[in-house]
């Protein structure tokens, strides 16, 4: 299988722990070609701290896609940003809009690792209620959501999308990402996988492995559902044709 969608990956170089370089970008950009990517998010962490001004986001994109044209690597790169929950409170609507996958999208939203004071919910839950779709970025890796399969469900009630990361289901995060990550896909909760890569080699896209192993011990799975169709009709149509 092959087309795949990528909705979160640290593509861009030199500006956060994707990679370092250009020319690390280059080969991680053949390495999401090689595993069957077609189109993928350049999804940079957003946090309370680290804030990139969205024209300097724009051009980067921009000059990615110049340095891939130059190299000859054919993948379609959108724009859009991996965003803390802790960062919403203060982003105003203008920043909102700019960093949903392909503009209009939903926010690629990351809830804290480990145990949160109080409910860290709240802020996307007032996203969602202002109409900004929300896709939640790896819920298996997330203390919340791994002792608890209730919070993730009434999110996902209330409209939101989730998405694992591949290399979670092979195991590469270990044993409790990936039996969270399979509880959360034979719940129904899951409708997105991405590779949330950040090297060509270190940490490489592995949706092909992914989708391998769930054909193997989840064989009523519907990998292209997840890898391809999803998150093809979550991107806008204005960025598939960009």
């Amino acid at each position: 299988m092959s087309g795949f969608v990528d909705l979160h990956c640290h593509l861009l170089p030199a500006l956060d722990d994707g990679p370092a370089t250009d020319a690390l970008a280059v080969d991680l950009a053949r390495a999401l070609v090689a595993d069957g990517v077609t189109t993928v998010a350049a999804t940079p962490h957003r946090t309370a701290t680290f804030i990139t001004p969205l024209d300097e986001l724009i051009e980067r994109r921009a000059a990615l896609d110049r340095l891939l044209h130059e190299h000859g690597v054919e993948l379609e790169v959108i724009h859009g940003a991996e965003v803390a929950v802790n960062a919403l409170v203060d982003m105003d609507a203008t920043e909102l809009a700019a960093l949903r996958l392909g503009g209009s999208g939903p926010l690629l939203v990351e809830f804290p690792r480990a145990d949160a004071f109080g409910d860290p919910s709240w802020p996307v839950r007032e996203l969602m209620d202002a109409g900004v779709p929300v896709l939640i970025a790896h819920p298996e890796r997330i203390a919340l959501f791994q002792q608890d399969l209730a919070p993730l469900r009434d999110l996902v009630e209330r409209g939101a999308h989730a998405q694992v990361t591949s290399g979670a289901l092979i195991g590469r995060f270990g044993r409790t990402a990936q039996s969270s990550a399979l509880d959360m896909i034979d719940h129904g909760l899951v409708d997105v996988i991405a590779s949330d890569a950040h090297h060509g080699e270190l940490r490489p896209p592995e949706t092909s492995a992914a989708l391998a192993w769930l054909a193997e011990y989840r064989p009523n799975v519907d990998g292209a559902a997840l890898a391809v169709h999803t998150p093809r009709v979550l991107i806008p149509p204005q960025a598939q044709a960009s």
